[in-house]
């Protein structure tokens, strides 16, 4: 009997520690994609949807994109433009937290593509991991009371970039029963016209890339000015900021960067209404 009541207990144990961890998001706390993204993972491509489906709240997720000005966007995209983007989870009844996860891919909707790891500045209820597969997801840092999550987004330079997303309503009683998740997916395409200003003022190269310890930014500049750097992990952390005078013509700004951890990084730099975004691997 004893024995028989201790596994019941470690089972209860082990069943709670999943339940809470996917509290937190899947991709953090099962390293699972569950956004309906072609190959998001081996498990039939299970979404939120699979497991958070016989509830009674009837919810509808938004995704809601805009660009410095506000301007919602809803077709094309800039290149090396930084966007907000928010997630709404709208739900009938009472839920008592709220949970999401997106991913962004650089392909039309349907096909596996390159990720857009971009991510940054996110909501204090939002964690974002990067996986073995390559791509990043945004999702909650734990259940979440407010249905809005907010966070910014960095376009590639070129193609259709399609988001996965998918949003969960919970009445939290310990399992999935009485939770509802919806999914959808949204297609932007670069804008054919549109010039990033900045690369054109700038005309920045970064390198050795990969590199072990000091990143080189060679520029061209059409005039001197002051720029933001920032530099973000592969979890949307910013790891290093500073201002950056950059004089006209050709030159050579060395940042140091020995000290960080092995891994992919994005590299940001701004005059305040345009932006570069570079990638860099650090050895």
């Amino acid at each position: 009997m004893k024995l028989r009541i201790t596994y019941i207990f470690f089972a209860l144990m082990v069943g709670a520690f999943l339940f809470l961890s996917n509290a937190g998001g899947r991709a953090s706390s099962q390293s699972e994609g569950n956004t309906g993204a072609p190959n998001d993972n081996g498990n039939g491509n299970r979404t939120c949807q699979t497991c958070h489906n016989n509830g009674a709240f009837a919810i509808t997720p938004t995704l809601e994109i805009t660009d410095a000005a506000g301007t919602v966007i809803t077709d094309n995209f800039n290149p090396g433009e930084t966007y907000n983007v928010k997630m709404t989870i709208d739900a009938t009844g009472n839920p008592v937290g709220y949970g999401f996860q997106i991913t962004s891919l650089n392909a039309a909707q349907g096909s596996d593509g390159t990720p857009v790891n971009t991510w940054a500045n996110v909501g204090t209820n939002i964690q974002v991991a990067t996986l073995g597969t390559g791509r990043q997801y945004a999702e909650q840092s734990a259940l979440s009371s407010s249905n809005e999550f907010t966070m910014e987004w960095t376009a590639p330079a070129d193609g259709t970039v399609t988001f996965y997303y998918g949003g969960n309503a919970t009445n939290d009683n310990g399992n999935t029963n009485g939770d509802n998740a919806v999914m959808g997916s949204m297609s932007l395409d670069s804008n054919p016209d549109a010039i990033n200003e900045l690369e054109r003022i700038l005309a920045l190269e970064i390198f050795p890339n990969p590199v072990s310890n000091v990143l080189n930014l060679r520029t061209n500049a059409q005039a001197t000015n002051t720029y933001d750097f920032q530099l973000f992990d592969q979890n949307g952390r910013q790891v290093s900021t500073a201002k950056l005078m950059i004089p006209s013509g050709e030159n050579i700004a060395p940042i140091e960067v020995a000290n960080l951890p092995t891994g992919i990084y994005n590299l940001i730099l701004s005059d305040g209404k345009n932006q570069i975004a570079k990638k860099m691997l650090k050895l």
